[in-house]
């Protein structure tokens, strides 16, 4: 998560700041593709990891439900934003409305990624996760059986 809203971050930032030819839109544009896809893939495994199984099914429907939300509103904003950096009779808006709505954005997921560091830093000082809840999703070793493994062939 810390790295999915610093990737972010630093593409809002840099579009605030510079944003007068394609290739910094296009470096901008693969650090925020970057930034969000690491932090949507990494979602789903903090929730199984930290909710009980008996859970999880709701769990990460809430989680694809706050997405929606949280997209919906983020345009809403960002679009009455820049409606209101629009000069009165023009069809676009002045150059601040986007400095401004790149700002927020560099602004916002720089303090949810310090929002991850902090209570992943918090939690690690903490109990385990909740019973029931997996250890982990990692792969697992699964030892072989003499009596139906391949020395059992021999």
């Amino acid at each position: 998560m810390l790295l999915g809203g610093l990737l972010v971050a630093t593409a809002g930032f840099g579009l605030a700041a510079e944003r007068d030819h394609l290739v910094e839109i296009c470096l901008a544009t693969a650090l925020m593709g970057t930034g969000v896809g690491t932090s949507f893939a990494a979602m789903p495994t903090l929730i199984i990891t930290h909710v009980p199984l008996t859970e999880t099914g709701s769990a990460t429907s809430f989680n694809q439900a706050l997405l929606v939300v949280g997209g919906s509103m983020g345009s809403a904003l960002v679009a009455s934003l820049l409606a209101g950096f629009t000069p009165a009779g023009g069809l676009l808006p002045r150059d601040t409305g986007y400095m401004v709505a790149f700002l927020l954005l560099g602004a916002v997921s720089l303090v949810g990624g310090l929002l991850g560091l902090a209570r992943r830093r918090g939690r690690a000082s903490t109990s385990p996760a909740p019973a029931g809840a997996l250890a982990a999703v990692l792969p697992v070793q699964v030892a072989s059986n003499p009596a139906t493994g391949p020395a059992a062939a021999a």
